[in-house]
């Protein structure tokens, strides 16, 4: 029973992550899992690393050289 209820709350906390309703850090929270696991889930349930529009355009500036 506790086994299929910790399923479900990583199912849910990934869908919440996938739809950006969720960090990374409070979804490993409410699945009761390290932020690395989590990290894991996410790669193995093909789920990107949410990135607001702000973040992603800071990487992209930082990777092209930009300041």
């Amino acid at each position: 029973m506790k086994v299929t209820l910790q399923k479900q709350k990583l199912k849910e906390a990934l869908e919440l992550v996938r739809a950006k309703k969720m960090t990374v850090w409070k979804a490993a929270e409410v699945a009761g899992v390290t932020y690395r696991e989590m990290l894991a889930f996410l790669k193995t349930h093909n789920i990107t690393f949410p990135l607001s529009e702000n973040e992603l355009r800071r990487e992209v500036d930082e990777v092209l050289g930009y300041q």
